[in-house]
Parts: C-alpha cells; structure tokens; sequence
C-alpha cells in the first residue's frame, strides 16, 4: 500500500503540469470550456494554480486539480428558458445565413443587369466579360485574406464590416457614370460575398449546439439557393425598365442593412472570446 501511494505521489506532479499546459493553450481550451448539449449542466474545466503550502510529504494536493463544476439547482435552465435559448441561436443564424441571400443574389444578378449595361456603357465582348469576371477577382482577394480578418476582428464584427461593405458595393454599382466605377463596384462586392462565406459558416457553428449544427449550418446555403431565385425574379421585374440595372444593384443593399443592424444586437462568437483569452465575456454569452 505504501509504495503504491509513494508512486502515485511521484506521478502526480508530472501530470499536473501537462494538464496545466494543455489548459493554457488557447486552442485546447476552446474544447474544454464548452456546454455539455447532452445534459443540464456546465462543463468547465479549469487548472488551479499551484498552492505554496501544498504538503509533498503527505501526498495531499489543495490546488493543481482538474476539476468539473457542475450547475447549481438554482442556475438549472427551465423549459422555457431553454425554448428561448433554441429561438435566439436560430434568429442568430437566421441573421448572419442574410449573407447568404447576398451572396446567391449579387452573383445571379448580373445576368440580367448585363443586358441592359452592355447598351447604356457601349461594352465590347472584352468589357462584359470584366463586368462579370471582376466580381470573382475581388472574390479572390477574400479568400486569401478572410481567414485572418475574422481571427482577428472576430466573427461577427468581420460579418459587421461586411455588410457596410455590401452596402457600399450595391451603391457605387448602383450609381455608376461610368464603366472603371462599375468594375470597382463590383470587385469589391466580390470581396464581400467571399468573406461573407468565410465568416457566416463559422459563427454560425460556433453559437450552435452540436445537436443543431448541421441544421442551422444549412441556413446559409439556403440563402444563396434564395438569393439567386431572387435575382432573377429582379431581374425579370426590372429588365425592361429604363435604367433597371441600377434598382437591380441598389436591391442588395436591404438585406446587407438588415443584417449589419441584426447583428449588432447578436453575441460574439463564444469559441472566439476563449481563444483571445476574454473568459469574463465567455460565461454571459
């Protein structure tokens, strides 16, 4: 017995540190703080720090523990609680799956728009196919940089800046004088809907629970089956209207100011907030 305790004794401290360690690394404590979906408490997982009056000679440890922290009685989500919970992460993901409308709606407008805009800006073949083909530059552009924009700003300020950038897109095309502004325009919208692919997944996996994931993820390739069906319904209203090319851009900026303005309202990401170590904002959100 003694020598059993006199090994377990010396594995203690050895184990305790690698625990520490692995605590301490931001992307493994994206992993261990989290929400048990299955059950009714809080899993969080925490390394004491080590006690200077811990007594090696008795084998007894008061810190440098991991430990699971169940929820109290009192903290206990009720039904209805929990309800409303479910319909906050859906109206969450329902608002940033917008940026999928944008994206489904921005790439299919352009075929209708294009009729009219090859007649009004005199293009050859050469200019139309930079009309259409500068969108997927600034796409481009996106998806070398969008993964370090949203690491850094975080996901729902990225999808924030975003909508302005929609926004600021869907006017420039929309008010035009002449064929650079156009192909301005609309790189920069290609800009937008690539990072608005990049950020909208992500926060949207990262506010679900696992049991909802795919679900919700799905949202947003709904939104551009949408957006595209809504495009060319646009298109068809507006395609024999004098100038109709311009309300077919000015449209896209009503759901890029919905969503911006929903958004501000929203929580950040939670996995975010424990990788740039805010533990203090973790727990509310």
């Amino acid at each position: 017995h003694t020598h059993t305790h006199t090994h377990t004794h010396t594995r203690m401290p050895a184990m305790i540190t690698i625990a520490r360690m692995l605590y301490n690394n931001p992307y493994i404590r994206m992993y261990l703080a989290r929400f048990d979906s299955d059950s009714d408490s809080v899993v969080l997982v925490a390394a004491r720090h080590a006690s200077p009056h811990s007594d090696d000679d008795t084998g007894e440890h008061s810190g440098n523990e991991l430990i699971t922290v169940p929820e109290s009685n009192e903290d206990r989500q009720s039904p209805m609680t929990k309800d409303a919970t479910t319909v906050y992460v859906w109206v969450a993901a329902a608002m940033a799956a917008l940026g999928g409308i944008l994206f489904g709606y921005d790439v299919g407008v352009i075929s209708g728009a294009l009729l009219q805009l090859k007649c009004d800006f005199d293009m050859s073949d050469n200019q139309q196919e930079w009309v259409i083909s500068s969108m997927l530059v600034g796409a481009i552009i996106a998806s070398f940089t969008g993964g370090f924009i949203i690491d850094f700003i975080g996901r729902r300020l990225a999808i924030i800046i975003n909508s302005v950038i929609f926004v600021a897109g869907a006017a420039m095309l929309a008010a035009a004088p002449v064929y650079s502004v156009l192909i301005v325009g609309r790189l920069i919208v290609g800009f937008g809907v690539s990072l608005s692919a990049i950020g909208e997944c992500i926060y949207i996996s990262e506010i679900s629970p696992p049991s909802k994931r795919g679900m919700l993820v799905s949202l947003n390739e709904l939104g551009i089956t949408m957006g595209f069906l809504l495009a060319y319904l646009i298109n068809f209203v507006f395609v024999d209207v004098e100038s109709g090319w311009r309300y077919m851009f000015a449209l896209s900026a009503v759901p890029s100011a919905i969503q911006g303005l929903g958004m501000l309202k929203l929580p950040p990401s939670p996995r975010y907030l424990v990788l740039q170590n805010r533990d203090a904002e973790f727990g509310p959100v």
